[in-house]
């Protein structure tokens, strides 16, 4: 596995695409937690590819609170630690800031 770190940022509320979503899903779920093409989520499509190049432990997920019921299922297989689920929709600055604070922690613990 390389040494990469990743970042998917999966807390938008998906008001863009609510009115499809709502059809295709039948609730209020965001579009990353929709089957849009193919048998699983945009985000579960998205895990998959970024795991070709990128270990579960260095791929953090940025999810919003309110939506635990969509991503807990999909995230099964994450390690807890790759999982930061803000309290509410904070867009993306906050996300990407986050994913550096873990990757300074995490080159320092290689280091030692």
């Amino acid at each position: 596995m390389s040494a990469y770190s990743g970042i998917i940022l999966a807390g938008g509320d998906g008001t863009r695409l609510a009115p499809l979503t709502r059809r295709l899903a039948g609730d209020g779920r965001a579009k990353q937690f929709c089957r849009l093409i193919g048998d699983d989520t945009l985000l579960g499509q998205t895990r998959r590819r970024a795991r070709l190049l990128i270990a579960p432990e260095r791929l953090l997920t940025v999810v919003t609170r309110h939506h635990e019921r969509f991503y807990l299922p999909a995230l099964t297989d994450a390690p807890p630690r790759s999982i930061v689920a803000q309290p509410e929709n904070r867009g993306t600055a906050p996300a990407v800031c986050a994913r550096y604070r873990v990757s300074l922690r995490w080159r320092r613990r290689i280091r030692s």
